[in-house]
């Protein structure tokens, strides 16, 4: 690959990187604002819901650090904790034992889905979630592939940008629950944003990996017919129909969204701090100037050498 198109593909990544910290930042300083006590309605509850910002700050943290599947098991962890607090909090009756497992918080989400209550929570977006999170921490092929990709060089950042796209989703759903979906529309936008940002990810990510199918079969090849496999496939075949259809569609909607983005985030006081995150210059291009500017100098010393 040239430098050029290194470079540019490596800068498309870090603004993806950048959004998706901005959404975080924005979305945790939103949830330090409830006052838990005028909420939960279950007093046992409440340090386990008083724990959920501390948590996904840790996981934030952990994904910074690449260390991706320590982050996948809190996040999944904090996931349980966020079912069990929506459930609780809308069925007062639900028993809790030693017994309870996660299917009986899911289970009152999905009996009472069409509640006005539950407007903006996706449970099937949680749901999804859970899923890809119980297939990074179980000992399975898909833990493997994670780890590996997270230790490849080429790879690691789209696995960086991915887990904490399925991080910021489920933060939106647990500040949808507890604005009792009076969703700002500063929050819905930066959803959307880290949406599209995602989808951006996963695109380069299948660009980077073209003609690279015998490392994916090496983990992979005894779930060629698995239905999470068949899942994730026809995914990423929708995503690529639609790049198909019209190719620029990500590019145009990451310059569109922004401009609406930047006048809500203005009215805000976390302007300072996005606008700090995304003018943020990353390591790989204090490196990559100096390795350029290195090179240029020595082939001027050569050229005036040889004359």
């Amino acid at each position: 690959m040239q430098t050029n198109t290194y470079i540019e593909r490596i800068n498309k990544v870090n603004i993806i990187m950048k959004i998706l910290d901005s959404t975080h930042v924005i979305y945790t300083g939103e949830m330090k604002k409830i006052d838990i006590n005028g909420f939960n309605k279950r007093s046992q509850s409440k340090y386990i819901t008083e724990k959920i910002v501390a948590d996904f700050e840790l996981i934030n943290k952990l994904i910074d650090d690449y260390d991706l599947i320590n982050a996948a098991t809190i996040l999944r962890a904090t996931l349980e904790n966020i079912f069990y607090i929506i459930a609780v909090n809308y069925d007062k009756k639900l028993k809790i034992s030693l017994d309870t497992t996660i299917s009986d918080f899911r289970k009152v989400l999905k009996e009472n889905e069409n509640d006005c209550f539950f407007n903006n929570i996706d449970l099937d977006s949680l749901n999804r979630a859970y899923k890809q999170l119980c297939k990074f921490v179980h000992p399975c092929s898909m833990k493997e592939y994670l780890s590996c990709l997270t230790n490849t060089k080429k790879y690691r950042k789209y696995m960086h940008n991915n887990i904490k796209h399925i991080m910021v989703t489920i933060e939106y759903i647990y500040l949808s629950f507890l604005y009792k979906n009076n969703v700002d529309s500063l929050y819905s936008v930066t959803m959307q944003l880290a949406v599209f940002a995602n989808f951006y990810n996963v695109s380069l990510f299948l660009q980077e990996s073209e003609g690279d199918t015998s490392f994916i079969k090496e983990f992979m090849f005894n779930d060629i017919d698995n239905k999470y496999v068949k899942e994730v496939q026809d995914m990423v075949r929708e995503i690529n129909d639609t790049l198909k259809c019209d190719p620029m569609l990500i590019e145009k909607q990451m310059k569109l969204l922004p401009d609406e983005f930047d006048i809500l985030v203005a009215q805000t006081e976390y302007c300072d701090v996005v606008n700090s995150i995304l003018k943020r210059r990353n390591k790989i291009f204090v490196w990559i100037s100096y390795y350029i500017l290195k090179k240029r100098l020595y082939l001027l010393i050569k050229l005036f050498r040889n004359t």
